[in-house]
């Protein structure tokens, strides 16, 4: 078999990996899910989220959509064909933006974009249950290269959807993402607060410390006089 020709965007290498797809079955917080490895290296393909409801959602795999209610005349998202749709990843679907420090530089990250496929050596996978009404994408960011051309984060991310079924469910998870940012905010100030204490510490040993040597200089300077007076 042949080498695969590396191929460079500038003074990048273009990840042209040829890993590949595979699927099976897995399980997740006690669900059955369908697992699709590297779907990436795949042709963009449809789904469809199911709802109890009157409610439809249309979703690529590259991650664009289109959702509304009852039919095309009430949608979110345009609805177009899916070819048109699956190009919109950009402008449509997840968007996630990223600065991780790594080696003493800071890099951009943009997981299910084209820019990110292209620099960094990922892998992307996704996840339908098996009642159909959960999606979930996930970028690995950690991938081992045998190129110093492509970058290596040591991270990952990922994002689901689903139909939720009433009002109460959207407030219990409004709940918990106002849970989760009131211990974010709590955490910052109590870091903010022990600055400032150990901030404030600091300017009295700084203030203690000079007038103990206002005090020695004084002590030092009247002792000279002394000894002076007496010779």
């Amino acid at each position: 078999m042949s080498k695969i020709k590396e191929l460079y965007l500038g003074d990048n290498l273009i990840n042209s990996s040829d890993i590949e797809i595979s699927g099976k079955e897995v399980v997740i917080n006690n669900e059955n899910f369908y697992k699709i490895s590297n779907v990436n290296k795949m042709r963009p393909f449809f789904m469809s989220i199911v709802s109890a409801y009157d409610h439809w959602l249309f979703i690529s795999s590259s991650g664009a959509l289109s959702a509304g209610r009852k039919n095309s005349n009430n949608s979110l998202f345009p609805y177009y064909t899916d070819d048109k749709i699956s190009e919109s990843y950009e402008v449509t679907g997840g968007k996630s933006i990223f600065h991780i420090n790594k080696g003493g530089k800071n890099f951009l990250w943009e997981p299910f974009t084209k820019s990110s496929d292209l620099i960094y050596k990922t892998k992307r996978n996704l996840y339908k249950n098996l009642r159909g009404n959960k999606v979930i994408f996930e970028e690995i960011n950690n991938l081992s290269s045998s190129s110093a051309s492509l970058v290596d984060l040591g991270c990952g991310y990922g994002h689901f959807l689903k139909y939720v079924k009433n009002n109460s469910e959207i407030q219990n998870l409004k709940a918990k993402i106002d849970s989760h940012e009131m211990n974010m905010k709590l955490t910052v100030n109590e870091a903010v607060v022990k600055v400032e204490k150990e901030r404030d510490e600091l300017k009295n040993n700084l203030k203690q410390a000079e007038l103990e040597k206002q005090l020695s200089e004084k002590s030092l300077k009247e002792k000279f006089e002394i000894s002076h007076s007496f010779f």
